[in-house]
């Protein structure tokens, strides 16, 4: 009797069978060399993204915090990019720090970035003498570059710095005559929980946690533009972990009653937590300073005007403000 694998049927049928192999294996392969061209495209196209003119989260709040979290999500992900600064024409710390705060998150994720300076002649002052190239990889001698009094240059920390907190009160005592000592000592305060609060929920896995803060002080409107910025969990985040809250309420309205001071801690051992940011609306308040701006997780909010959600993360906190050196009285309270 004639075997069955040397039969004509079973040679058709082992045929067509090898066929079919053979095809999708063909397939396989096309599709894994279309994946890798496309891949490959991929990772030459460099996203360009154009600053804002005002680069200024107190005075263009919008337009800058749009610019940062377009940026943020193209570094989640992996997107190298180009910041163009060619056409900024007005610029304050708040900006400055956070684009700081971006270029560290973009290290972490290894994604180029490439940019260039403002062509107008004042901007590009600020930005150079900021110290923000103290901070990035630059072919710029920063023992070069000249000092400028009006500026309280860059700081940068992990932890608590009381030597920084003292630096940045002295340098407001010379530069606003309004503030008398209990105003400076509660500054003081407020700083030091702003750094402390910076790594108190970072995970002991993960590594530490920054903070920066700029001042510079502006002649022609004789205002001193103050910024501190971390890249820690975020306001909503942290009054999540520290109290009982609305499961809806929004990041937004979350900042507005921390900064109300509608969260409160009780106990001898921390009855000097959570203080700073009522204290600062308070100076808002007594119309020392004006401007105030916070910017959190999905929330923001500008003191004397209702909070507004963001459809993306920002990334840690932003904290702003302009001190009033001449007694003006601009604000409204919301």
């Amino acid at each position: 009797m004639k075997k069955f694998y040397q039969t004509i049927k079973f040679k058709k049928f082992n045929s067509r069978r090898s066929s079919r192999k053979q095809r999708a294996i063909s397939r396989k392969k096309k599709r894994h060399i279309k994946h890798r061209r496309s891949t490959a495209h991929h990772k030459k196209r460099t996203h360009c993204y154009k600053v804002p003119d005002n680069f200024s989260i107190i005075h263009n709040c919008a337009d800058t915090i749009n610019f940062f979290i377009e940026v943020l999500d193209s570094i989640n992900k992996s997107k190298p990019l180009q910041i163009d600064l060619s056409s900024v024409k007005e610029i304050t710390p708040d900006a400055i720090i956070y684009l700081i705060l971006v270029l560290e998150e973009s290290k972490k994720k290894q994604i180029s970035i490439k940019g260039n300076v403002p062509e107008k002649q004042d901007a590009f002052l600020i930005f150079y003498q900021s110290g923000f190239y103290e901070y990035v990889n630059s072919n710029i001698d920063t023992t070069e570059i000249p000092r400028n009094a009006n500026i309280l240059t860059i700081k940068s920390g992990t932890q608590v710095d009381g030597n920084e907190g003292a630096h940045i009160r002295n340098y407001l005592k010379e530069r606003i005559p309004t503030m008398t000592t209990d105003h400076l000592t509660a500054l003081y305060a407020i700083l030091i929980e702003c750094m402390s609060n910076t790594n108190e929920y970072a995970s002991r896995e993960s590594e530490k946690k920054k903070w920066w803060t700029m001042a510079l002080y502006d002649e022609k409107s004789k205002k001193v533009f103050f910024a501190f910025a971390d890249n820690g969990v975020g306001i909503p985040a942290t009054v999540r972990k520290r109290f009982i809250i609305d499961k809806f309420s929004s990041d937004a309205d979350t900042i507005r009653r921390a900064v109300s001071g509608e969260y409160k801690i009780s106990g001898s051992r921390e009855k000097t937590r959570n203080k700073g940011l009522p204290q600062i609306k308070s100076f808002y308040e007594q119309t020392l300073i004006a401007n105030l701006v916070f910017v959190s997780n999905n929330g923001y909010y500008k003191v004397g005007q209702m909070p507004e959600k963001l459809k993306k993360k920002f990334t840690g906190t932003m904290i702003a403000w302009e001190f009033l050196t001449e007694g003006h009285n601009e604000n409204t309270i919301l």
